[in-house]
């Protein structure tokens, strides 16, 4: 799926990567990575060299972090600048320390975003509007040489509090992901996690990866919409297309939209 009159880039998890058919000249990038969780990491990093077979710039998503991702992303970020040109890569953070690893293997040079998860410390979203937190929050973020923050769509032309920043020297933008709309994470797994004692650590957390097997449909008539369970996330579909034109896009800002046919 393509929008006319923006930037386009697709998202493919590590199970499609091989077996994606479809024609991706369309999209400038290819996003991959694991967003949310940092256990799927080494899935990406053992099938990295698909990348090669790919012509599409990369954006590749990382997730908050412990020990553990930050050695995992070490290696990913070295074999991207190995195999990849600065200017055809950048790197979505959900962690300060992502940030400071992308800069000792890249240089300050390299293209950095912030993803869904952390973006929530500087927007504040809900279905029908967009806010910026505070001025200081961009003012620190445009310090760090950070401009793109990333989102999910909406189900209609949201409002937002931009205007306030008109007098302001702020540069922000948006990538919309669509059509799954994210609506929380944890740190634990929702899938296949043993139980854990108050005296676990993520040493000795074993994690089986049961959810590179497939997604989850949680249905509850408490709820108008079925929830996807995928990986340590909760997402919904939006099945509205009010908000996929251009000029609603270039009203909040938005310059490229993330197309996620499989999540």
């Amino acid at each position: 799926m393509k929008l006319k009159g923006i930037k386009n880039a697709i998202k493919l998890k590590h199970n499609h990567l091989k077996s994606f058919s479809f024609d991706l000249k369309d999209y400038e990038f290819l996003y991959t990575g694991s967003e949310f969780c940092e256990n799927l990491l080494e899935v990406y990093l053992d099938v990295i060299d698909i990348l090669k077979n790919f012509d599409n710039k990369i954006c590749f998503l990382t997730p908050p972090v412990s020990y553990k991702g930050i050695e995992l992303c070490f290696k990913i970020f070295k074999w991207l600048k190995d195999n990849k040109k600065n200017e055809e890569i950048e790197i979505t953070a959900n962690d300060f320390g992502t940030i400071n690893v992308a800069r000792e293997v890249f240089g300050k040079k390299i293209k950095i975003n912030f993803g869904r998860h952390i973006t929530k410390h500087f927007f504040s979203t809900d279905k029908t509007s967009i806010r910026a937190n505070s001025l200081d929050c961009l003012v620190f973020a445009n310090k760090m040489n950070i401009e793109r923050f990333e989102i999910s769509s909406f189900d209609t032309v949201p409002s937002h509090n931009f205007d306030i920043f008109k007098k302001n020297r702020v540069r922000f933008f948006f990538s919309v992901f669509y059509p799954y709309v994210n609506l929380t994470m944890s740190r634990n797994c929702l899938l296949g996690m043993p139980d854990n004692s108050p005296s676990s650590t993520i040493k000795n957390i074993p994690c089986s990866k049961e959810c590179v097997s497939g997604d989850y449909c949680v249905t509850n008539n408490k709820t108008r919409t079925d929830l996807i369970a995928s990986e340590n996330s909760l997402f919904v579909k939006n099945t509205s297309d009010i908000f996929l034109s251009w000029k609603v896009f270039k009203s909040i800002r938005a310059d490229r939209a993330v197309y996620c046919p499989f999540l």
